[in-house]
């Protein structure tokens, strides 16, 4: 291990973020739908928008990794602009501004700021935020006495589409500014401007249920730092209430301790209900008007009130059942709610009509939690929630070579048991006895599997029969005249390739082949449909001797060639690359139409005990405990035969058994699988073929076999051993 690297490794993330930190909706984020959803999961934003079939909830459109847990997200719009900016805020005080970019189908930073202070201390309180759409204007609560004002209408270079990143402090669009009130719970710009006045509402902790509720004013005018000059306290008032929200016609609607108040400009109660959740979370506006309420409760509790402005206005409460609590609610259409959950699974409901004797709370007049209470609502799709993880532990699934997981999840009446397995699930599609023994295996075109034996080699054939109006698989052994069934197959591999008009004159429609390796040599066949057909053999010479190990060569396409063929090796050391290719003439229909050419050959130090291919590359683990790595270049002299670089000692006293090349992040990578359960990672230096570095991991004791998994555009490596 190289020096100053930790002893520890990150290996894999089991499951990603699942808790449901913030919510937005609807937007117009993409520019593709009116009504989509943008959710920040941990440190991963989702992008959603409801499927064209409704019945099919939300349809993801795009994700994106963020550097940090998210704790503030809003979304801002520019005048004219017919797409929405993302303003989040990390838990580090990262300030990150998101537009969405079509190219790449995931957002990409506009600009960047910080919301850190040297001096101020952090309030030990979760963040608290608000948004003004109309001035572009965001404030944060993160230290103590203090607001961060966060103002978009300062970077003009926002609206202008520039693709320069923006400094968010260099345009003065931060600022902080002083308050005395403690603890603060809530926030909230107020949908009145008078006098070109913004009003900020702060709701903060006394003693008992009351809390204060103030109403700043801020001035902007020319002073850009907007400091304490330029705001003031205008009203302070002692309320009943956990949280509140600004009203489209003016006032604030605030709710808690199982009452709902209308106040209006002046922060006068104009209007009251009983009912409500006893302790509020979440409110969520369900038009544009501002008549039709959901409110959520701590203990899930849902609500919908009805508010009627008049001269003293008029508000209706009634529960709708109970659903996960809700960290965050958004809306996507009229009667479609999401419901972002951290203690639960996250919901999409679907609302119905609200049964005329609901009740106002979720809470009976003895204190006790209603138990029939009918749902107005309908679950149409949910989000499995793994956090909180109270406590877990780890167990072994016998006989199925798996991990599972479990976990203590949730809280409170939502507390559950989750199950989580670590591995690749497999499901079992046939089944056949009888073939004990089995030393290697390998797929031969899309129904064909190919067994090898000590002495032989069989061949399945997966098919599918029609039985009580299902279609079930089964596997049954076949006879392949054409292949190399009295002997021990080595290697197997396929590809396929773009015809020749001279291929589609003398060949059948497809053009997959594939390549049996044996001691005794390598036979082609073409793969047509359910047939398999010889198209090509080779035999080593006496001098090469017996085959030893193979691996398939890809990525050549001379005149008339097929861009595949074999890579061979036997105990001697020599190597041989092999490349079907078509012959000229042969216009009987018993000639051969093609024939495995050898394009080059290099001698190894020591004998080989594994061989892999990459493109120009070819590297060989040799029972001396090396590793040799060439490019495979096509000779063009007679003599095809060239001596490889020296070979690398392995830094661990073992012998390598298995090899892959995986190309990560642009880069080549090999990877070497070790007889003690080791495996190595070099990384490729493809203008000098060197190998640099080193990185290791322990699988456990037994001989290790690799194989590249293609996943998404990023291979992966699959670690297979036998224990």
């Amino acid at each position: 291990q190289p020096s100053g690297m930790s002893a520890w490794s990150y290996f894999v993330t089991v499951l990603p973020a699942t808790a449901v930190e913030q919510a937005v909706g609807p937007v117009c984020f993409t520019g593709e739908h009116e009504a989509e959803l943008v959710v920040a999961l941990g440190s991963r934003l989702e992008v959603f928008c409801l499927h064209q079939e409704r019945k099919k909830g939300l349809q993801l459109l795009c994700t994106c990794p963020v550097n940090g847990r998210v704790t503030v997200l809003h979304a801002v719009r520019h005048p004219g602009s017919g797409r929405d900016l993302l303003v989040l805020c990390t838990e580090k005080l990262q300030v990150l501004v998101l537009a969405y970019d079509a190219l790449t189908n995931r957002p990409s930073v506009l600009a960047t700021g910080t919301l850190s202070d040297a001096i101020a201390r952090f309030a030990d309180q979760p963040v608290v935020s608000a948004c003004s759409t109309h001035d572009k204007l965001v404030a944060v609560s993160v230290h103590e006495g203090m607001l961060c004002l966060i103002d978009l209408s300062k970077a003009t270079r926002l609206e202008t589409g520039s693709t320069e990143m923006i400094d968010l402090q260099g345009q003065g669009c931060i600022s902080t500014r002083n308050h005395v009130e403690p603890q603060l719970i809530d926030l909230a710009f107020l949908h009145t401007a008078i006098a070109g006045k913004t009003f900020l509402a702060t709701l903060h902790e006394c003693q008992g249920s009351l809390r204060t509720l103030s109403l700043h004013s801020f001035s902007f005018g020319s002073n850009p730092s907007m400091s304490s000059k330029g705001s003031s306290i205008e009203i302070v008032i002692r309320v009943e209430a956990n949280r509140f929200a600004p009203l489209p016609t003016g006032g604030l609607l605030a709710v808690g301790n199982q009452k709902v108040y209308h106040f209006d400009h002046a922060l006068q109660v104009a209007g009251k209900a009983v009912g409500g959740p006893e302790n509020a979370v979440a409110l969520l506006r369900l038009d544009e008007a501002g008549s039709r309420w959901v409110l959520g409760g701590a203990c899930g509790d849902l609500y919908v009130s009805h508010f009627r402005a008049a001269s003293r206005a008029v508000i209706s409460v009634q529960c709708i059942g109970f659903a996960a609590p809700a960290r965050s609610l958004a809306a996507l259409s009229c009667d479609c709610i999401f419901v972002g959950s951290r203690e639960g699974d996250s919901e999409l409901l679907r609302l119905q009509p609200v049964e005329r004797n609901a009740p106002a709370t979720a809470v009976s007049a003895a204190g006790r939690p209603r138990c029939r209470l009918a749902q107005s609502f309908v679950v149409e799709q949910s989000w499995a929630n793994l956090g909180p993880i109270k406590d877990f532990f780890v167990r072994d699934l016998q006989g199925q070579l798996q991990t599972e997981i479990v976990t203590c999840s949730g809280q409170g009446r939502h507390g559950s048991l989750r199950f989580v397995q670590i591995g690749i699930a497999l499901e079992e599609v046939g089944s056949i006895a009888g073939f004990g023994g089995v030393i290697g295996m390998w797929p031969l075109g899309e129904r064909f599997i190919l067994l090898s034996f000590p002495f032989c080699t069989r061949v399945l054939c997966l098919s599918s029969k029609k039985c009580m109006q299902s279609d079930d698989l089964f596997l049954e052994e076949v006879t392949v005249n054409d292949l190399a069934a009295t002997e021990e197959t080595i290697f197997c591999s396929q590809c396929e390739c773009n015809r020749s008009d001279t291929m589609r004159a003398r060949t059948h429609d497809s053009c997959r082949f594939g390549f049996q390796v044996t001691r005794s040599g390598v036979t082609a066949v073409s793969m047509h449909g359910p047939n398999i057909e010889s198209v090509a053999r080779w035999s080593p010479s006496l001098n090469i001797g017996p085959v030893q190990v193979a691996a398939a060569l890809e990525g050549f396409a001379g005149a008339g060639a097929i861009p595949a063929g074999a890579l061979v090796a036997s105990a001697a050391g020599h190597v041989c690359a092999l490349q079907l290719t078509e012959c000229c003439g042969g216009g009987r229909r018993s000639d051969r139409l093609f024939e495995l050419v050898e394009i080059g050959s290099w001698e190894l130090p020591g004998e080989p005990s594994c061989l892999i291919s990459e493109g120009i590359f070819f590297a060989a683990g040799l029972w001396t405990k090396e590793l040799c790595l060439s490019r495979v270049t096509p000779s063009t002299s007679d003599d095809r035969t060239s001596l490889l670089p020296a070979a690398e000692k392995l830094p661990r006293d073992t012998v390598p058994r298995s090899l892959a090349f995986a190309r990560m992040a642009g880069d080549l990578h090999l990877f070497v699988g070790l007889a003690d359960g080791c495996t190595l990672s070099y990384l490729v230096d493809e203008s000098t073929g060197a190998l640099q570095g080193h990185w290791k991991v322990q699988l456990g004791s037994k001989p290790v076999r690799l194989l590249t998994l293609p996943a998404g555009e990023m291979p992966v490596g699959q670690h297979g051993r036998d224990r």
